[in-house]
């Protein structure tokens, strides 16, 4: 299956948005999708040009946390930045660090480094990949302090 034409990344795929096309098996890449159920109404990560076959890993999901963090045990979070103006600087594939803006003392306090940016949602929320352990911590400290990214290269 390809991409029948640009689709933006952060786009739920639709059927319109795919074509069928007869490819030399030794030509399509592991983990290449032949369903259109397997990927209809999912978010893609990145944007694809017409012609592109797609994979699982250019969807959002757990294929896609494994291959940005490469460990199978990893996890896509969605964070709410408190410093919004980090994310016109942002772009899938970027590596942050995730910080929380206060700890008890008034401090700030590093979460996780490394974080593979995978989606923009809005001007707010950020979608990462993490390892599992680190995307528990960085949830579980959302629920309670503001947090924001540090660019990382």
């Amino acid at each position: 299956m390809i991409s029948a034409k640009s689709i933006a990344g952060g786009a739920s795929v639709a059927e319109q948005d795919v074509a069928f096309k007869d490819i030399p098996r030794d030509l399509v890449p592991g983990g290449a999708v032949t369903d259109i159920a397997a990927v209809r109404g999912r978010t893609l990560a990145t944007g694809m040009s017409p012609g592109e076959i797609l994979t699982e890993q250019r969807m959002v999901g757990p294929s896609l946390a494994k291959s940005l963090t490469g460990m199978s045990e990893s996890k896509i979070i969605a964070i709410t930045l408190t410093d919004v103006g980090i994310v016109s600087a942002l772009r899938t594939g970027d590596s942050v660090d995730i910080v929380s803006t206060a700890d008890e003392r008034g401090m700030a306090a590093p979460l996780a480094h490394g974080a593979k940016v995978v989606n923009i949602v809005d001007e707010e929320v950020v979608l990462v990949a993490l390892p599992t352990g680190a995307a528990e911590v960085v949830a579980a400290t959302s629920l309670t302090s503001p947090l924001t990214l540090l660019l990382s290269g």
